[in-house]
């Protein structure tokens, strides 16, 4: 505390001092500093703001929008549940798996069908990379390294490449190339970036 003091101390002796003022300290000035710049007034009303409320508004009377958003959060929950509880009892081959195959394309679909909406209304769409990288690790634990590899390649497609992981779903992609032994195209090459 006696080092801040001490550097309070010197700072206040170098400041030049006026006969007609006196010595503020830096808490003071501050203070000051903050009272003389103008605040910016920023418009509450703007059209921008407006267009969103409007599209808000939009958004919360489509019906049938919010059921297909609805039931598109509670498929992203279940896939991640789902695959956690499949994981950790190693059960891809069965019904289970299927279950959860079709849970990740029953995702895939209804974001399709309300991204348009969603750009719309919300100005953002879903990043589907889970369900993508969820269905490509299924299809990888069955073996099914072709169909892993088309997952990819569609999330990739779609800007879906944030996959959690260092390589992201292009390595992904070059890892099921490998481990299926398939050909590297020259659409796959153009894809993965080589």
């Amino acid at each position: 505390m006696g080092f801040f003091k001490n550097l309070l101390q010197s700072v206040m002796q170098k400041r030049p001092s006026s006969n007609s003022q006196q010595q503020e300290t830096p808490a003071e000035r501050v203070a000051i500093e903050k009272k003389e710049q103008p605040k910016e007034e920023i418009p509450f009303h703007t059209q921008e703001y407006l267009n969103a409320l409007q599209r808000y508004d939009e958004a919360q009377a489509d019906k049938e929008y919010q059921d297909k958003l609805s039931q598109l959060y509670e498929l992203l929950t279940h896939i991640q549940e789902a695959y956690s509880v499949i994981n950790n009892v190693g059960s891809f081959s069965d019904v289970v798996g299927d279950n959860l195959i079709e849970s990740c394309a029953k995702t895939l679909m209804l974001e399709a069908e309300i991204k348009e909406k969603r750009e719309y209304y919300e100005n953002c769409t879903f990043d589907m990379s889970p369900p993508c990288k969820t269905l490509a690790m299924v299809f990888e634990k069955r073996g099914e390294y072709q169909r892993a590899a088309t997952i990819c390649v569609y999330a990739i497609e779609n800007g879906y490449t944030n996959d959690g992981t260092k390589g992201g779903m292009r390595g992904r992609l070059a890892k099921m190339i490998k481990k299926g032994n398939l050909p590297l195209t020259d659409n796959l090459k153009n894809i993965l970036n080589i």
